[in-house]
């Protein structure tokens, strides 16, 4: 299906206007490589994840993502590795990113309760522009449907991407981290002279983990019932964002809800469901748009699974793993 040019201006008018900015997930923690670099190996198994979001879906496939990861964690060098893969559709497929690397994290114990993880990722960037797909005014007048309209020189480049990310956690209730990703600035521009390069995305997030009918002086707690708030700060160039949130647990259900604003104005309001079970989590989210773009544009919906495969456990971790929520 060919994309009007009307379409194709208001995607480009939105991409400048956000300076490159990244995929924004709403179930960050779903999407725990792409958060921070060091969540890489934090459990006991092999760790799949799936993820979909396709965000204002009321303007036709305006933007639409998927993710697809592994991990695992090493006990003999207690030590992760993993990989992920993601795309990110703008325009019905008329413009795309396609992202690919590695990750490996390394943890230590500081003390009897704290501990510290670092990790970096070593990928590559893809973007691409379906030229094909778009509809120029000229091509409604000419009988045979062709445009003067000349392509670019080329309609994909690829680039390398490195990150890296810092994660503490005391006492398995407080989690403190701080990302950084595109730390080379690739260079994704196809049209001749534009040489801009992609901003560095900065993340910095903490958390805190606490059930009423925990006992910190006991090791026998009952957190059936668990309260998880959150903030999550995003920066990426002159973009800047605060994500205020909280996760409730009550065994196999969680529930949760953020409210996301800009340094300039208020964006979302997003609620969360999921369950979770024999290592396997599903989630459910959806962004209600209150920013000037309006509830036309049908907010944000997001699909997560993952699943841990625990194959072999008969190494146990030296170092435990750092608890985190799972959406």
């Amino acid at each position: 299906m060919r994309t009007p040019l009307a379409t194709m201006c208001f995607l480009l008018f939105w991409a400048q206007s956000a300076s490159g900015q990244d995929v924004g997930f709403s179930q960050f923690f779903a999407a725990p490589l792409y958060l921070n670099p060091a969540l890489t190996g934090q459990t006991e198994c092999g760790r799949i994840g799936l993820q979909y979001r396709n965000q204002w879906p009321g303007i036709g496939k305006a933007f639409v993502t998927y993710k697809l990861s592994y991990d695992q964690h090493l006990p003999e060098i207690q030590s992760g590795f993993g990989f992920q893969v993601m795309q990110d559709q703008q325009g019905n497929g008329l413009y795309s990113r396609t992202s690919a690397g590695g990750y490996l994290a390394s943890q230590v114990q500081i003390g009897s309760s704290s501990s510290l993880a670092a990790g970096i990722k070593l990928g590559m960037l893809q973007d691409a522009l379906d030229w094909n797909a778009i509809q120029f005014p000229d091509q409604l007048i000419n009988i045979d449907g062709t445009t003067g309209e000349q392509p670019p020189a080329q309609t994909s480049r690829l680039t390398p991407d490195f990150g890296a990310g810092l994660l503490f956690s005391f006492d398995d209730r407080l989690l403190i981290g701080l990302s950084a990703d595109h730390i080379n600035r690739p260079y994704p521009g196809m049209f001749g002279e534009d040489h801009r390069q992609l901003p560095m995305r900065w993340a910095a997030h903490i958390g805190w983990r606490k059930s009423p009918n925990s006992n910190r002086y006991l090791k026998s707690d009952d957190e059936s019932l668990v309260f998880q708030p959150n903030i999550l700060f995003l920066q990426q160039g002159n973009f800047r964002q605060i994500n205020a949130g909280l996760y409730v647990s009550k065994h196999q259900l969680v529930a949760g809800s953020w409210f996301r604003h800009t340094i300039a104005t208020a964006d979302a309001l997003q609620v969360m469901v999921g369950m979770r079970g024999n290592g396997l989590t599903v989630g459910y989210s959806y962004d209600i748009t209150i920013s000037g773009v309006g509830l036309n544009a049908g907010g944000a919906h997001e699909v997560s699974l993952n699943w841990e495969l625990c194959i072999e456990r008969e190494t146990k971790r030296k170092v435990r793993a750092i608890k985190a929520p799972v959406f």
